[in-house]
């Protein structure tokens, strides 16, 4: 087998991987778009259809307000809000009962941010022993789970004052033991790994990479992919999509060329991983952006040799699309959800699916798709070209985080409120 090869076989078990983890069970949903950040849970039984009685197990009202997404390890759901007079807090949630735990203030602060977004946009981490929150004012803590802070520290503080446009709202990423920081802006961006028992810096990598005015600015969240021989860090951000040794902070390859033309070229949707393709965002801010494939196993530039295809239509600008068996599903912030074939970029279907807006990111499980609104609404579609819509559900409320998946339920954080959606 040729070493190509090889990394590509590597490659196509990232998935298994990650769902696998040593830092969860498979059952846990333990960062944003849950395992290994792809939005795919392995899970069946999962609801299709709801409503503010039907199929919720549970309602908890939150302290108003916050928009990071429900992490989920064992018996405890995980989150962070911003209180009126801006404290900064870590809520910890019996998933069970659906009942507050605790509250742990981190500190207080509020920098310039979009309205749709404060400080608590950052979604939490964790293991089965701590959860690690970031918050859009750089107050970084590590907690157990009692809630008591066990360290903290403020990013600002120790790399530098934040210059991103519309507010920090980038996720932390855990990996063996390191907890992975990414700050891309129009100061000095990097990626950092922090040792997540102390907080001290294992390695920091500069990441300025001189794109267009508001095209250094990005909010995206890294993935991670491969097995345990050849892990990848993968980011995107600033017109670039590249790849890091999660362990040594090694880049292991780049790809260029996610510039649009327009000066709001910023990245808010992550990039997402399938089957040996990785897929990445160019921002589609007033139209202007695409998705684009680009095949695994790189090593230095790819950015000639690796794209597979570009699609131009309805891309997305902040939420991330979804790889699901063989077919890539995204939708952009107007509602209108596309579906392509992950080898060949051919669409197989679009149409508006949303009413509104919507800054959701798609998640899947079940042989289904989850589209969200920001009013709460859901189409539930069955994977496949033909685009089957199997349901539409409505809650109360606006909401921006992404859902989780664990145990056969669904997690539903809207601004002020958590839902936890099963079979009754």
């Amino acid at each position: 087998m040729t070493p190509t090869n090889k990394l590509t076989c590597l490659l196509l078990i990232a998935l298994f991987a990650c769902l696998t983890s040593v830092d969860a069970r498979a059952d846990d949903w333990p960062r944003f778009l849950g395992p290994g950040g792809l939005s795919v849970s392995s899970e069946t039984g999962l609801p299709s259809t709801w409503s503010a009685e039907e199929n919720v197990l549970w309602k908890l009202d939150l302290p108003p307000w916050g928009n990071s997404s429900p992490v989920v390890i064992g018996d405890r759901i995980y989150l962070t809000t911003q209180t009126e007079d801006t404290s900064l807090l870590v809520l910890a949630v019996d998933r069970t009962a659906g009942k507050l735990l605790w509250q742990t203030k981190i500190g207080r602060g509020k920098l310039d941010a979009h309205r749709l977004h404060n400080m608590a946009t950052p979604s939490v981490v964790a293991d089965t022993e701590r959860v690690w929150a970031l918050f859009g004012t750089g107050h970084l803590a590590c907690l157990n789970t009692a809630g008591e802070v066990l360290w903290q520290k403020n990013m600002q503080d120790e790399y530098g004052g934040y210059k991103i446009k519309w507010g920090m709202g980038s996720s932390l990423v855990l990996y063996k033991g390191l907890i992975y920081i990414t700050c891309m802006h129009t100061g000095p961006s990097y990626v950092v790994a922090l040792d997540g028992k102390t907080g001290d810096e294992v390695w920091r990598k500069d990441r300025s990479f001189q794109a267009r005015v508001e095209g250094n600015d990005a909010y995206t969240t890294p993935i991670l992919v491969g097995d345990e021989d050849d892990m990848q860090l993968v980011i995107c951000g600033a017109e670039s999509i590249n790849a890091y040794n999660p362990l040594t902070g090694e880049e292991i390859w780049r790809c260029k060329g996610l510039e649009i033309d327009h000066n709001a070229g910023r990245s808010i949707a992550s990039p997402t991983y399938c089957d040996g393709t990785f897929i990445a965002v160019a921002s589609g801010f007033q139209g202007l952006g695409f998705v684009r494939a680009i095949r695994a196993g790189g090593q230095g530039d790819i950015t000639e040799t690796h794209p597979i295809w570009t699609h131009k239509s309805r891309s997305p600008d902040c939420p991330t699309p979804v790889c699901y068996d063989g077919y890539v599903y995204m939708n952009n912030d107007q509602g209108i959800a596309t579906c392509l074939d992950l080898k060949t970029g051919e669409e197989q279907w679009q149409t508006r699916l949303l009413s509104g807006d919507s800054k959701v990111s798609p998640i899947a499980a079940d042989g289904k798709i989850y589209f969200f609104s920001n009013k709460t609404q859901c189409k539930v579609v069955k994977a496949g070209p033909e685009g089957k819509v199997l349901a539409e559900n409505h809650l109360e409320g606006t909401m921006m985080a992404s859902p989780a998946i664990s145990d056969g339920v669904l997690y539903i954080r809207t601004r002020d409120r958590l839902y936890a959606i099963g079979e009754k």
